[in-house]
């Protein structure tokens, strides 16, 4: 089973955006500025025949852009405020507000000019827009990859699980009246995805952001099975962020699913040793080692995952989850009792552990681990699921005395 990260806000429609003011010391990239590729390869991908020739691909710039009617239309808007008394990245903000009421939270990584056009997009093609809007109105804005509970879709064999980033929107520099810029200025964040849980995991740069663009149209390929054209975004990906972790391991499922494995597995030990986040790629790795019959390599590769000290809570859920949807139940009830260790006032640890009790044929545990779930979940629709668990609990056990 293939197992990666893509931003997908795929549930339910939720709130627009958050926006927070605040005082920050001057950061950001210029909302003009052409991308430029990040780094050359540190390992040669082979392109085998049976990729076939690059297909026609949007460039980095042509995410960006938008229609020439959207762009107009933005800058009429543009126009006709005073922008002596509202600050552009304020302007931009508001654009957005007003223009994309009732925007689709969809699954769909799209580019500026679609997202723009169909009104719809996940958080990441929010984020494009907003930055298609901040480039004609040169504000300078930054990325945040946000630390949220994650999302898991599962379409076939492949588990999906989210990521989310907000952008910064920089107010303009003022200068006094000898010319000097002041060094703090106040920003903007849009968020898409508000969530009282939700916390600043790192910043990301404009070349990681195109990455994760191409990262997320590969996987979307992969789970159409288009391997040939997953392999191109994947390849482009690359060209930005040679480190993405989540496209060396992407990378791999592909050359392996094409019949490439000496290569899916150059991939997976090359992610393994540069990448500073390896747990995706050592449990993808781990899949890998055990589908060959290689069982004393992936039980070292096992205790390699067991000795990573990875405080996030969320990334050893995914790896729980992960496991779970393989029926690897004490692989699954190890990781769940490590996030409860790790974060013991996460409902979803105590949820995951009372399904893996149920599996084993224990009602009575996995109906205490729900309990326990059900008292630590804020929502009240989590709680309902939870309570509709512990009823059916109750009548399967009534049902088989």
């Amino acid at each position: 089973m293939s197992f990666f990260q893509l931003c997908l806000l795929t549930f339910r429609k939720i709130a627009f955006i958050s926006v927070l003011l605040i005082l920050v010391s001057c950061a950001g990239i210029s909302g003009n500025g052409d991308v430029s590729v990040k780094k050359q390869e540190l390992i040669p991908i082979v392109v085998y025949k049976a990729f076939g020739d690059k297909p026609l691909i949007v460039s980095a710039n042509g995410i960006f852009q938008l229609s020439p009617v959207q762009e107009r239309k933005f800058r009429r808007y543009i126009g006709k405020q005073d922008t002596r008394k509202v600050s552009r990245n304020q302007l931009v903000y508001n654009y957005l507000k007003e223009s994309i009421q009732g925007f689709n939270y969809h699954s769909d990584t799209l580019t500026a000019t679609d997202a723009a056009r169909d009104n719809r997009g996940n958080c990441l093609s929010l984020a494009i827009l907003t930055s298609a809007y901040a480039r004609i109105a040169d504000i300078e804005i930054g990325y945040e990859l946000m630390q949220t509970p994650p999302v898991y879709q599962k379409q076939g064999n492949t588990v999906l699980t989210s990521q989310h980033i907000r952008s910064l929107l920089y107010r303009p520099k003022i200068s006094d009246h000898i010319g000097i810029n002041y060094y703090y200025r106040s920003v903007i964040k849009v968020d898409y995805f508000p969530t009282d849980r939700a916390r600043v995991k790192r910043s990301v740069d404009t070349a990681e952001f195109i990455s994760m663009f191409y990262q997320n149209k590969a996987a979307e390929q992969i789970v159409e099975k288009n391997y040939k054209l997953a392999f191109w975004y994947i390849k482009e990906s690359l060209k930005y962020a040679e480190d993405n972790h989540h496209a060396i391991n992407m990378l791999a499922l592909v050359y392996s699913a094409m019949g490439h494995e000496s290569d899916a597995e150059r991939f997976y030990r090359h992610g393994i040793e540069f990448s500073d986040e390896k747990l995706e790629l050592l449990s993808n790795y781990h899949s890998y080692l055990i589908k060959h019959h290689r069982i004393n390599e992936a039980s070292e590769i096992k205790q390699e995952i067991e000795k990573i000290n990875e405080p996030n809570p969320f990334d050893w859920l995914s790896i729980a989850d992960k496991a779970l949807f393989q029926g690897e139940l004490s692989e699954a009830s190890y990781y769940y009792k490590k996030v409860i260790k790790l974060a013991p006032y996460l409902h979803q640890g105590h949820a995951g552990l009372g399904k893996v009790e149920f599996l084993r044929g224990n009602p009575g545990k996995a109906g205490r681990a729900f309990k326990k779930a059900r008292e630590l979940a804020f929502d009240t629709d989590v709680q309902r699921l939870y309570d509709a668990k512990r009823f059916a609990l109750a009548a399967y056990v009534n049902k088989n005395k």
